[in-house]
């Protein structure tokens, strides 16, 4: 089953900066989550499913993989990456890893939208509208008091404590005024994981 079958609307959630002293109970903390190489489950069938900088991206891969000897780098993507970046929406469905919310707080939504979305690295496979991707996404959550002590710094790369952290970690492709009951969900990742951030690194 998809994991955007069970995705509800929410709202923004508001940035707060985090106490660096013992966490209240819950307490909002950042977390950095990372998808490495993952394809879109349903590609758009046509350029009217899409907006143009979608099209203008393609288009410029086209170009530069008509080059002799072209190989595919964070470099040459710098261009692509920033027209597909505002398109690429990162979602944590708490539900997917804490049904229970015995890490996360109660007060959390079944689904939390990403503060920023970031692609690290793209590479299009023949003919598809859209690349297989990297992404990373910053997020705000109420985390428990007991799973975590932080003393002096939010960041220090602080695994959750449960490789299944990662299951709720999802991303999708957003082109709301373009078509009509498109699911741009985003699959078949090979690494994936969920760590304490510093926000102001991501």
């Amino acid at each position: 089953m998809k994991a955007m079958k069970t995705m509800q609307a929410v709202k923004a959630v508001k940035a707060v900066k985090v106490a660096k002293t013992v966490i209240n109970d819950p307490k909002r903390l950042y977390f950095e989550g990372s998808k490495d190489s993952f394809d879109t489950e349903e590609m758009p069938r046509s350029w009217d499913d899409v907006p143009p900088e979608v099209k203008q991206a393609y288009e410029i891969n086209q170009q530069q993989i008509k080059k002799p000897g072209f190989r595919r780098s964070v470099k040459n993507s710098k261009e692509i990456i920033e027209l597909l970046s505002p398109f690429l929406r990162g979602l944590y469905l708490i539900d997917n890893f804490d049904p229970k919310r015995k890490v996360f707080s109660a007060k959390e939504p079944e689904t939390v939208d990403a503060l920023r979305c970031r692609i690290d690295y793209i590479q299009y496979y023949g003919k598809n509208i859209l690349p297989q991707v990297s992404a990373s996404a910053l997020f705000l959550l109420r985390v428990k008091k007991r799973y975590f002590e932080i003393e002096n710094k939010v960041c220090g790369n602080l695994e959750l404590g449960d490789e299944l952290a990662s299951y709720g970690l999802t991303f999708m492709w957003d082109f709301p005024k373009f078509q009509d009951g498109y699911d741009g969900s985003c699959g078949g990742t090979s690494f994936s994981s969920i760590t304490v951030s510093d926000a102001k690194k991501f």
